[in-house]
């Protein structure tokens, strides 16, 4: 029936048992270990997980760790001989297998590892998608070997790309490898660094906020724009004050902007004073956004000094700015502060707007 099988394709491979495959297997190994004999036992593990799909009876459970095992117990085989042919087909099958026999697949996984990370070189992006679906059974490698998370997630193949992200997310968000995140958003491939920022996005603790606000200054559109959407969702307290403040001095004003608008989240003097901060920025839309943040507050005797400062900025704007603030303030320390300013300001505008809060002071 062996003989037959192989000269007549037709036959169909029912014929073969994993039974057959098994017995025939540890009388002649050697046989066996060649490419045309090794389809009896590729098809035989094939046949019994065909049925497995097929079938919805109680013994399925039993019947696919008996298919397992049998490619387990000749993975040595698999890995020794030209096997590339059935490489797709193998692939499509364990990705097929449950929770309940994660730990044969572990094996198996483990055991193929060398071969499965050859194939994410493959030219087929169906086998490298398939490589990386087996791959996810084995998280020590991917926390061991973070080269190959480079690998997988710069591939240029969208769907490809797609099951690798998969792969990370459910390793490293469930695991909290923060480290490994971080060195993905330092990634060369843009692409990489945008999937990283996202991924930053899910952990919680401060440190996270503060390597999503190192990279909003991202050289690529498209990653800013991520990390901007990540920092924005999250609920961000006074721990993250000091990571945020960082971009309040960046060089570009589309960053210190929108530093501003993710301090003024947080509701508390320390964010109040450091939006003040940035009223007297050399560029008008940072000022303007720190503007609004602060007009839309409630200003506390405790920001005064701080605006008193700024009425001296070489700024007529910014004091302008400073005066009509104070002018909100109720308190003898803002008058005086307006009143001391008025005797020396030489702008009509900032005079007009200190004379203006002196008023509301009254």
């Amino acid at each position: 029936m062996l003989v037959i099988y192989l000269e007549d394709q037709s036959l169909s491979k029912k014929l073969i048992t994993v039974n057959i495959a098994e017995n025939y297997s540890l009388r002649t190994r050697e046989k066996l270990n060649s490419p045309s004999n090794l389809i009896l036992l590729y098809h035989s593990f094939d046949n019994v997980i065909s049925d497995i799909i097929r079938e919805s009876s109680n013994d399925i459970s039993k019947k696919l760790d008996d298919a397992l095992t049998l490619l387990l117990n000749h993975i040595d085989i698999i890995k020794e001989s030209e096997f590339v042919v059935y490489q797709k087909e193998l692939l499509r099958r364990l990705e097929y297998i449950n929770t309940s026999n994660k730990n044969t697949i572990l094996k198996i996984a483990n055991e193929l590892k060398e071969n499965l990370i050859a194939l994410l070189d493959s030219s087929s992006s169906n086998l490298r998608k398939r490589s990386i679906i087996v791959l996810s059974n084995n998280v020590d490698l991917l926390l061991s070997e973070q080269e190959l998370l480079f690998k997988m997630l710069d591939d240029n193949d969208y769907y490809v790309r797609e099951e690798a992200i998969k792969y990370v997310n459910s390793v490293l968000i469930e695991t909290n490898h923060e480290n490994i995140i971080k060195e993905l958003m330092g990634s060369t491939s843009s692409s990489t660094r945008k999937i990283a920022a996202n991924l930053m996005g899910k952990l919680s603790n401060s440190s996270a906020t503060s390597h999503l606000a190192s990279k909003l200054n991202d050289s690529d559109y498209y990653v800013r724009e991520e990390v901007y959407t990540q920092l924005s969702n999250r609920t961000l307290t006074t721990q993250d004050l000091p990571a945020l403040s960082t971009l309040l001095t960046d060089s570009s004003s589309s960053v210190r902007k929108r530093g501003v608008i993710l301090i003024s989240s947080i509701e508390n003097i320390e964010a109040t004073k450091l939006i003040i901060s940035a009223l007297n920025d050399n560029d008008y839309y940072v000022r303007e956004e720190s503007f609004n943040h602060l007009d839309s507050r409630t200003l506390s005797q405790e920001v005064i000094t701080l605006f008193a400062q700024l009425l001296n900025d070489s700024s007529s704007s910014v004091r302008k700015i400073s005066a009509y603030f104070l002018g909100k303030i109720k308190h003898p320390n803002a008058k005086d502060a307006l009143t001391q300013r008025l005797a020396i300001e030489t702008d009509y505008y900032v005079k007009e707007q200190l004379n203006s809060s002196i008023d509301a002071q009254n």
